[in-house]
């Protein structure tokens, strides 16, 4: 059965000269690995930063739109995943039912590139942009 997320499936590599960073640096590699367990997406994400120092982190829930609990530490305890369309799939960060990140991903007409579009609510109350673009792995 054909879900509506189902672009996004499969592995992704960041196009560094693509990225524009707001808060942090731009990694010297990324990759995303999204893929669905069940009612469940699930997306594995690893980067090396400008140390090269490795990172992973994976998020998962169901996509439909509606704040989980989630194990996000003092930062986070609600996490949301929202399929809005073929070439749409968001994510929001709450605590203490604020929203504190939202994760808009959008691909290309052709699903070969996935543009992230990262918003982070500062402690100021500003908001912090990261937008990056990753390809379809083959």
């Amino acid at each position: 059965m054909s879900k509506s997320y189902d672009l996004f499936l499969g592995e992704w590599v960041l196009d560094v000269q693509l990225c524009h960073f707001e808060q942090g640096e731009v990694p010297l590699a990324a990759t995303y690995h999204i893929h669905d367990d069940g009612p469940d997406l699930i997306f594995d994400m690893s980067w090396t930063d400008q140390n090269n120092e490795t990172h992973q982190m994976s998020l998962r829930g169901v996509p439909d739109g509606e704040l989980a609990p989630f194990n996000g530490g003092d930062l986070v305890d609600a996490l949301s995943i929202t399929a809005v369309s073929s070439h749409e799939l968001n994510s929001a960060a709450a605590m203490n039912g604020v929203v504190l990140m939202s994760v808009i991903r959008r691909l290309s007409p052709d699903g070969q590139q996935m543009a992230v579009l990262q918003e982070v609510k500062l402690p100021t109350g500003e908001i912090s942009t990261n937008k990056s673009i990753y390809i379809r792995k083959q």
